[in-house]
């Protein structure tokens, strides 16, 4: 899936606050999600998220945080990408913990399978940028 989304100056801007929001969260070990969750509202129309798993929910969030990276890269505000990747790693480490929590040794290979082929499919799609 080839993506050209490129935010809009003021998109941008509210972007980067929720991001900073949550970086300031995660440093002092607070939750963030209503920061991520704003962050997705702002980039995903409601009705994409209804009813979703939470391996649903996060891998649209991933996504949306990798767009604010690339529209940071165009931007070449590569303070603002260090921060962005910070989020990305903690987001990797959250969703590998909720596999941990899955019941079935399988559903935790899936899931884990899952987030490599999300991981990929990313790095796929920038190089072709």
């Amino acid at each position: 899936m080839k993506t050209t989304n490129t935010l809009k100056e003021l998109s941008y801007s509210i972007a980067i606050g929720y991001i900073l929001d949550m970086q300031r969260q995660v440093i002092t070990n607070k939750d963030y999600s209503e920061q991520l969750h704003s962050l997705v509202a702002l980039l995903v129309k409601p009705e994409c998220l209804a009813d979703l798993y939470f391996n649903e929910y996060w891998q649209i969030s991933y996504h949306c945080l990798h767009t604010v990276l690339c529209n940071a890269e165009q931007r070449e505000e590569y303070e603002m990408c260090s921060v962005i990747q910070f989020i990305i790693v903690h987001e990797e480490e959250l969703y590998k913990e909720w596999c941990l929590t899955l019941p079935d040794e399988q559903d935790q290979q899936d899931a884990i399978d899952e987030l490599e082929y999300t991981q990929l499919a990313i790095k796929l799609d920038r190089q072709t940028r």
